[in-house]
């Protein structure tokens, strides 16, 4: 094949692979969003009878409108990181996609797409525990205690803390890792299929 319309062919392959990546990535997180936020409705939803059975222990009757808002300042927190970290995931992985050089491998890709994930895990346990810690903690200690008698207050305090911490915060990033690293093994498997058609039509277009 001519040497000028094999570049050219060898260019506009290297341009659909490309595209084809970003839509993948785009699609990828999509999906990933939506799954996080049904596991956030369901975990919420698990969380409400436990939070209650608190209450409940220290011979007290359970507040559901104050037990609510402690969920869903925790639920907001979790979301907002999670939004952060998608924009920035997709920033990332386009803005390598746009530089990698496709001739070669997309090993660099597949790297950014396992090393981003880990450090979201570790990041997203050390904010929630802080957020709860300190914000939380706040809303913890002001709720309704006149039903709790005095000598039990701190044991439902350390028992509502150590279960937003132990139960709910761990079993949200916990399943948010899991569907992590099914939507990268996903992400990478389509890398891998467009690769290697991109890789079939370098063949026929080699100049000969």
């Amino acid at each position: 094949m001519d040497k000028e319309i094999a570049e050219q062919f060898r260019e506009k392959n290297s341009e659909i692979l490309k595209n084809k990546l970003k839509l993948d990535v785009s699609n990828n997180l999509s999906t990933l969003t939506l799954s996080l936020n049904h596991i956030l409705k369901l975990e919420m939803d698990a969380a409400m009878p436990k939070f209650s059975n608190i209450y409940i222990d220290a011979d007290a009757v359970p507040h559901l409108e104050e037990q609510q808002v402690i969920l869903k300042k925790l639920s907001l927190r979790f979301l907002d990181e999670t939004k952060k970290y998608l924009k920035n995931k997709k920033h990332d992985l386009i803005e390598t996609i746009d530089k990698i050089e496709i001739t070669s491998s997309l090993d660099v890709y597949y790297e950014l797409i396992l090393s981003s994930s880990e450090e979201f895990s570790n990041n997203l346990r050390v904010e929630l525990k802080q957020y709860i810690e300190t914000c939380l903690m706040m809303d913890i200690k002001a709720l309704n205690k006149e039903e709790i008698s005095f000598m039990k207050q701190d044991f439902v305090y350390e028992r509502i803390f150590s279960f937003l911490i132990d139960n709910v915060s761990r079993r949200l990033i916990d399943k948010t890792v899991e569907q992590l690293q099914v939507r990268n093994q996903t992400l990478m498997n389509n890398a891998k299929a467009a690769y290697d058609h991109y890789y079939l039509l370098e063949n026929l277009t080699e100049i000969k």
